[in-house]
């Protein structure tokens, strides 16, 4: 009875893992023009693994259960890929690094081979594109962020010399 907890915690960490790096979209092609180009899919719309029935007759047979906006097969089944990726891949490999310092560590070698990894370093493309147009100084939102940053260092130090 302990495995079957063990195996159900283990499948729910790995499901809840595949919902935050699902996007919408099911390339990195279509993953970077939706973050350049067009405007940013609606969380809710999100397509997710939503559970995973396990057959307590044959724990080795189980059924996902996916959210109402998975389109279709393709996109369901990358869903599953990302699953499969994420248990095989040692935790402490499942992470993605875009820092221009650190080019010598993109991404783990595992994690590398798989489409999960190209979605995350994809994710993690549009993250910073996304932040970089939100901190602007140029926009609306990036004006009154550095505006309150300043303001507030002013209030706390006492000085707006904010060193690097």
């Amino acid at each position: 009875m302990k495995n079957h907890h063990f195996v159900t915690d283990l499948a729910r960490t790995v499901t809840l893992l595949c919902v935050a790096v699902h996007l919408t979209v099911s390339s990195y092609a279509r993953a970077e023009a939706l973050f350049v180009q067009g405007p940013v899919a609606n969380p809710v719309d999100a397509s997710y693994l939503s559970g995973i029935k396990i057959f307590s007759n044959d724990p080795l047979r189980f059924r996902f259960i996916v959210s109402k906006q998975v389109s279709g097969d393709e996109e369901a089944m990358l869903l599953i890929k990302y699953f499969f990726a994420a248990l095989t891949i040692p935790g402490q490999d499942l992470w993605v690094n875009l820092q221009p310092d650190e080019q010598d560590r993109i991404l783990p070698q595992p994690l590398a081979r798989t489409g999960l990894g190209r979605d995350l370093l994809s994710q993690d493309y549009a993250l910073k594109q996304m932040m970089a147009e939100a901190l602007n100084p140029q926009g609306e939102t990036g004006k009154a962020f550095w505006k309150e940053l300043y303001a507030r260092a002013a209030a706390m130090y006492g000085t707006t010399d904010i060193p690097p």
